[in-house]
């Protein structure tokens, strides 16, 4: 093949150029040679995403077995196990990732107690196989873990889709991991057999924030741990952090919207209190940050649904644009008004427990 024959750099730049999703969209383009695959494989493991269905084609696959698949290439990962695309504006402009979506075949119907047991089973197998595979990436720097919707025909309805905690907690623990998304508005990380473990969860993201650059957050229950750095006096490489409150979906043509509520909370307190704390230990976390670009803390307005972005190191809040990506500048908002666009302290739908 005369391809192979120009030089390292620039066969490099023609694969990037390509992208990794045309490798992987067809896996034997990988098979083309012995001499192409080394090549190719480098482009088609850099940016990688993974919904359960392709997760699963993956483990099943020849190329699970190799220990180094992913050594000398991965470099962002994602974990989509949605059954929705998440709307574009979700990702924000420093996520390098390609927006290629692998849609879920699950059925939407397919909400029995069997075939649930078998999905999450098979995910938790399919998880625990992938685990030591990205351990070995050295070059893993961005993690994005994202549920938008669910199999239910009312994701506000009934319980969540649960992503098991053991294997995504050994995801977290990669060696040189500087980027970290986890934005749940359909699920919720727990232990195999448990319901409410956010709070185990907020612990674990606090203490990663001594190595993080970059931290974007929306979970059906978050508290002020996930902003809490293990070290109290230790100077953060932080620079970018969004936590976004907002829990909107659309189904069937028809948003619907509530609040994140706090892990364990079971009533007590309220939306705003919730929302002051967080707020407290956001500025707190600012304050350690030591060349900070933006921190900032989304909501939306309880009859409009429109978004508000506040800037926790300015102290200003700006109306988004439904277009409008969560890091951006929106319009500044009134002061005058602020008061009238504050979430009730029942701005609730999801059942925490």
């Amino acid at each position: 093949m005369q391809l192979l024959h120009l030089p390292v750099e620039t066969l490099g730049q023609i694969f990037n150029y390509i992208g990794a999703s045309f490798f992987q969209e067809d896996i034997t383009r990988l098979t083309v040679s012995k001499q192409w695959f080394e090549f190719t494989r480098l482009t088609c493991h850099q940016h990688v995403t993974f919904s359960r269905d392709k997760l699963h084609r993956f483990i099943s696959s020849t190329m699970a077995r190799r220990p180094d698949v992913f050594r000398d290439s991965l470099e962002a990962l994602v974990l989509d196990f949605g059954i929705h695309q998440a709307a574009a504006n979700a990702i924000c402009s420093d996520e390098p990732v390609e927006r290629k979506k692998f849609h879920s075949t699950t059925e939407l119907g397919s909400t029995g107690v069997e075939i649930y047991n078998h999905r999450q089973k098979r995910l938790e197998n399919d998880l625990e196989i992938l685990v030591p595979l990205i351990q070995q990436a050295q070059k893993l720097r961005f993690l994005r873990i994202e549920t938008y919707g669910s199999p239910k025909p009312d994701p506000f309805e009934g319980p969540e889709e649960c992503l098991t905690w053991h294997p995504i907690q050994a995801l977290l623990s990669a060696e040189h991991l500087t980027s970290l998304v986890i934005d749940l508005p359909g699920g919720v990380l727990a232990r195999s057999g448990y319901r409410d473990n956010s709070r185990h969860v907020c612990l674990h993201i606090g203490s990663l924030l001594h190595k993080l650059q970059y931290l974007r957050l929306r979970m059906r229950t978050i508290c002020p741990h996930a902003l809490t750095p293990r070290d109290a006096t230790e100077n953060l490489r932080l620079k970018r952090v969004i936590v976004n409150l907002s829990l909107k979906m659309d189904v069937l043509g028809v948003t619907l919207a509530t609040h994140s509520k706090r892990c364990g909370s079971f009533g007590r307190g309220g939306f705003l209190k919730d929302k002051a704390e967080l707020l407290e230990q956001a500025g707190a976390l600012g304050a350690r940050m030591a060349s900070p670009k933006f921190l900032r803390i989304l909501t939306h307005a309880p009859v409009t649904l429109e978004t508000q972005s506040l800037d926790v190191l300015t102290g200003k809040t700006m109306i988004l644009e439904d277009t409008m990506r969560w890091d951006e500048d929106g319009k500044p908002m009134e002061e005058e008004s602020s008061s009238e666009s504050e979430a009730s302290d029942d701005d609730s739908f999801f059942d925490s427990e």
